[in-house]
């Protein structure tokens, strides 16, 4: 279903567009236009019975796509224009009729085969419905590797006596991670005597399906029944054993011991318990809802155990408690794992075996169940070297292919059953086309949606709003992050610029899949993983980042392009590639070149004659100009030229009735004419989708015609624009290279003279904002130190939600407006030439921001105090300073009370505040809690003494005092304890190691214990000031 519904959808349409090209006045047109309408009609009734799981996808799906090669070879111009003869002189016509006859009578075989057989279980649905829940099998704790540390910390989090409120911890990671073993071997643990009573309890197998709300209506209540009875069992036998008494089951919701409802009971019964409840897998947040009403809130310290695969759910379990995320294993304990199963105790691999066994430990990526799966399998094998790379080759096959692998089982469940479980053929079509890149290749969410939308992969009808169809696909992607089969690749520093990569047993397993089904076909440097059978329909070529440049376009000579839809080429150079590279593409709908070399004119000319074409990726390519031909692209969609050597765009691209998305950094050619003035005005204001414009140049009296589109475009939404440099002369292609702030860097080594200084510029930016505040979405401009209004075009009926101001000065709006701004949600602000003072009074009166970075290069501005009120910054969750130091920060108790994460990008922290009488009244004001001598603490008076009861009530013999100089001082934030809902802290990788270990040990006093990491050097290269 995940690839034939989509298809069937596209010839669909396809079919309709084509009927509009014939005008049936001839008795062969005629025909054509009547077997068309009928393949359309057999079409309907195949996708009706695939809906019903009446159909088979993968028996019809070659056919279907012959289907579509016949379609879009019509749709080319000229193929079914009437009368038009061959070369011999013969109708074309005629083979078109015929080809119209085999297709109908296929279908029509099709539709009776499949009416005569019983409906057929799919391999995955097996897969997933065999055996136990994932969930049910464990690994005992004596077989896992590198656990101590990982139980160790998270016991510190179960059995803080400090703390008697309840609660509700989850363990999140994807499947394989060892949730379900962690969470056993805590529950098993001795120190989980101190709960009086105590339950384990997995939860049912759930499948998301078409009647997702009559399930839950009808199961909903049966589900938590069943629950809530084992736990009530468990919990009245942990009591009873002691007192040897036998324990009565509970049957139709009633608890035979009182005649109350099983919930009643079970309340009743751990009112005044310390009690421990471990619920393992859980899927279904609604279920988990009416769990928790039941679990009583009794101020005795207990605690729930959650475990899940899915991050919104152990959030909305964990809300206000904590969130353990499960780490992957390291590489000297993922290689432990994998011998400590392959070979026998103390023996140890050869170099040779090592060697060949490079592969599997990149592929498992310090997944566990994946480490011990292939172990298994290698247990024994006599030719363990060779058998190493044979694994290592062919992983994908194991955990999805064709075979029955008994050792591979539980793996092969596991991920099934997440696949089975993704909700519909739009989500699982975004999996496999994830899987499309190679490992290592960073994912962008946004960019990797377009690409989906324009290939009609998901369900949503791209002409009834390209902007609907990018959010939809947008969530399924984010839903597979949420479900943890796609993982961010470095630490958040900009939502933005995030890059995603899928989970490394995830590509391995959803690349099997999709060259299971035909999906594409992948080429690394010279090896080609072929699809198995049919034509190539999607193909990618890298360049491997061992290898090095061949020349080559990647792409075999013996490779038929004409039924290629997608075509994507990464690092390669495209000059060896004989002339016409991309005549015989005609059908292709998506094109990315990232990285390419070699785009002369031909080739853009070439591009440009690809008339189905929907997006077209140029970024980091060495392309100069477009031609105005590029208008020929009526159905472009996307066009990305960001750091390319195009400086200057024609008003034929803007002009583009299908465009939508368009990114560079890139001046409008000026408009001389009065009636293309008119024309374009009219098309903006009528016809055009122009949704995003990214990138746009102001530059003196061409900023004119970017103001006109900006203002006339009746779709625009998201903005980004740039002053043009007037002081150092650079060209407009290298303003980006000047900082390595995320906002595009341009290849052009060309270097020009200075332009004229243009203030006016941004005055005519900001008045023309002051308009279109309202209706535009996304909002980025670098004012190139231009004096500005800075944020005075926000009034309280805008419309922005994200906001970046890049170089940019001037006065700060009056707080009764900011009061009253309430859809601006995420600001970032980069050397704003305000001091931190100014803007934390003012920022933190917006209410409803959520995301806000601040950056600065002058570090003098930020010698003050960024100081937060009790109601300041009352909807922020995402908090980031980057500069050469940070701020002192404090908070008022109420002040970002939803904080989560806090990013301290900053090398250096403030020094200590000492003065006198006015730092010992703030130290009265934001103690975080008591602390104690550092020399006693070096004596080593406390070694001996559990952390925790630093803030424990019932520890008199600890004797509190007051230090020179606390925690809160050394790491320069104050109010810690007032951040409830801090989970992580991010520092600059370059922190000193006393900075690191005071926010840990202030981490280990928080009662959410948030992690304290280092920034990876990776991000600090990219965002380096």
């Amino acid at each position: 279903m995940a690839l034939i519904l989509p298809i069937i959808n596209t010839v669909l349409k396809g079919i309709v567009l084509v009927s509009k090209l014939g005008n049936a006045t001839t008795r062969l047109d005629a025909k054509i236009q009547s077997g068309l309408g009928s393949i359309s009609r057999e079409l309907v009734m195949i996708r009706s019975a695939i809906l019903e799981d009446k159909c088979q996808e993968m028996q019809n799906l070659e056919l279907v796509y012959d289907i579509e090669d016949f379609i879009d070879h019509l749709r080319v111009p000229g193929k079914i224009a009437g009368g038009v003869l061959s070369a011999a002189g013969a109708d074309p016509r005629h083979g078109l009729i015929e080809k119209i006859n085999i297709f109908r009578e296929d279908l029509k075989s099709v539709i009776k085969r499949e009416s005569e057989q019983p409906k057929k279980i799919s391999e995955s649905t097996q897969e997933s419905q065999s055996g136990a829940s994932p969930s049910s099998c464990y690994t005992p704790e004596k077989d896992l590797v590198g656990f101590p540390e990982t139980k160790d910390d998270f016991l510190k989090r179960l059995c803080s006596p400090s703390d008697e409120e309840l609660r509700v911890i989850s363990i999140v990671g994807c499947s394989g991670l060892g949730k379900t073993a962690l969470a056993r071997a805590v529950y098993e643990d001795h120190t989980s005597s101190s709960f009086q009573c105590k339950a384990w309890v997995v939860m049912p197998e759930y499948k998301y399906g078409k009647d997702l709300s009559i399930t839950i209506v009808q199961n909903l209540r049966k589900t938590v029944e069943d629950i809530l009875q084992r736990i009530l069992q468990q919990v009245r036998s942990s009591l009873d054993v002691r007192e040897d008494r036998s324990v009565p089951s509970a049957s139709n919701g009633t608890d035979p011991a009182s005649g109350a409802s099983t919930a009643e009971a079970l309340r009743s019964l751990l009112m005044k318990k310390r009690y421990l409840v471990c619920i393992d897998d859980v899927q279904q947040k609604e279920v988990w809802d009416e769990i928790e009403a039941v679990l009583p809130e009794n101020y005795m310290g207990s605690r729930i155990l959650v475990t899940t695969n899915v991050h919104s759910i152990a959030k909305a379990c964990s809300s206000g408690s904590y969130v353990y995320r499960m780490q992957y294993l390291d590489r000297p304990n993922s290689e432990k794992l994998l011998w400590s199963k392959a070979l026998r105790p103390s023996q140890e691999p050869s170099n040779a075996v090592a060697h060949s066994s490079e592969s599997i430990l990149v592929k498992c990526d310090g997944l566990p169940l994946a480490l011990a799966s292939v172990g298994k399998y290698l247990k024994g094998a006599e030719q363990l070297e060779s058998k190493c790379e044979h694994v290592g080759r062919t992983l994908g096959d194991f955990l999805a292919g064709d075979g029955t692998y008994f050792y591979f089982a539980e793996i092969r469940r596991a991920l099934f059953r997440c696949y089975d479980n993704l909700q519909d053929y739009s989500h699982k079509n975004c999996l496999l086309y994830a899987s499309m890149f190679p490992r290592g290749h960073p994912i962008n969410i946004e960019s990797l949606a377009r690409r989906l939308v324009a290939e009609e992969l998901v369900d949503k009808d791209v002409d009834r709003g390209i902007a609907e169809a990018l959010g939809f696909t947008s969530r399924c992607l984010e839903e597979l992050i949420n479900q943890s089969m796609i993982e961010r690749e470095r630490v958040l520093v900009d939502k933005d610029v995030q890059r995603y990569k899928l989970q490394s047993i995830i590509l391995e397993f959803s690349m099997e899949m999709s060259l299971s089904k035909n999906f594409f076909s992948l080429i690394d440097e010279h090896w080609t993983i072929r699809n198995k059978g049919g034509r190539v329909r999607r193909l990618v070529t890298v360049q491997s980042r061992s290898s090095t440049e061949d020349g080559s376009s990647g792409v075999p000579s013996d490779i038929d392009l004409s039924t290629v839809r997608s075509l994507t080429i990464l690092k390669r150079n495209l000059v060896k590639r004989a002339p016409g590279y991309f005549k015989d593409c005609n059908v292709l709908r998506m094109v990315d070149l990232e990285g390419c070399t070699g785009l002369d004119n031909g080739v853009v000319d070439d591009i440009c004659g690809l008339v189905l074409l929907n997006y077209l990726g140029l970024r980091r390519t060495d392309v100069d100009k477009l031609p105005k031909d590029v208008g020929n692209l009526k159905h472009l969609q996307t066009l990305d030229i960001r750091e390319t050597r195009v400086q200057s765009l024609a008003m034929e691209v803007i002009m583009l009735p299908g465009l939508a998305y368009l990114f560079g950094k890139f001046e409008l050619q000026k408009l001389t004419d009065g009636g293309v003035k008119f024309r374009l005005v009219k098309f903006l204001s009528r016809e055009s989708k122009l949704h995003t414009l990214s990138g746009a140049l102001m530059n003196g009296a061409r900023s004119h015609d970017v103001l006109l589109v900006i203002e006339h475009a009746r779709m625009l939404k998201n903005v980004k624009l740039w002053c043009k440099n007037t002081q150092d002369g650079q060209a407009p292609n290298q303003l980006g290279k000047r900082k390595k702030f995320p906002c595009g860097a341009g290849q052009s080594s060309s270097v020009g003279a200075p332009d004229s200084a243009d203030p006016d510029s941004v005055g005519r930016i900001l008045r023309l904002l002051q308009k279109r505040s309202i209706g535009l979405e996304s909002l980025s401009i670098d004012s190139n130190g231009v004096s500005n209004g800075f944020l005075s075009f926000l009034q309280p009926a805008s419309t922005i939600t994200s906001l970046k101001l890049r170089r940019g000065s001037g006065t700060l709006p009056d707080n009764a407006v900011l009061d009253q701004v309430r859809n601006l949600n995420k600001l970032h602000l980069f050397s704003a030439g305000r001091s931190i003072q100014e803007l934390a009074e003012a920022l933190q009166r917006l209410p409803c921001l959520v995301h806000l970075k601040l950056a600065e290069k002058e570090s003098q501005l930020w010698d003050g105090n960024f100081h937060v009120e009790a109601s300041g910054f009352n909807s922020l969750i995402w908090l980031c300073f980057q500069a050469k130091k940070h701020p002192r920060i404090s908070t008022e108790n109420g002040g970002m009370k939803h904080l989560a994460s806090l990013l301290l990008l900053c090398p250096e922290s403030p020094p200590p505040e000492t003065d006198g009488a006015n730092y010992q009244k703030k130290q009265k004001r934001f103690q975080l809690f008591p602390r104690i001598e550092e020399e006693e603490e070096e004596d080593g008076i406390m070694e001996d003494l559990d952390p925790h009861a630093l803030l424990c009530p019932h520890c008199p013999h600890v004797q509190m005092k007051e230090p020179r100089v606390g925690i809160e001082e050394k790491v320069g934030v104050k109010g810690i304890s007032f951040l409830k809902n801090l989970n992580e802290v991010i520092l600059h990788h370059s922190a000193p190691t006393t900075i690191l270990e005071a926010w840990k040990r202030a981490a280990n006093l928080h009662t959410n214990k948030p992690y304290v990491k280092k920034q990876p050097i990776g991000d600090a290269l990219i965002l380096k000031l």
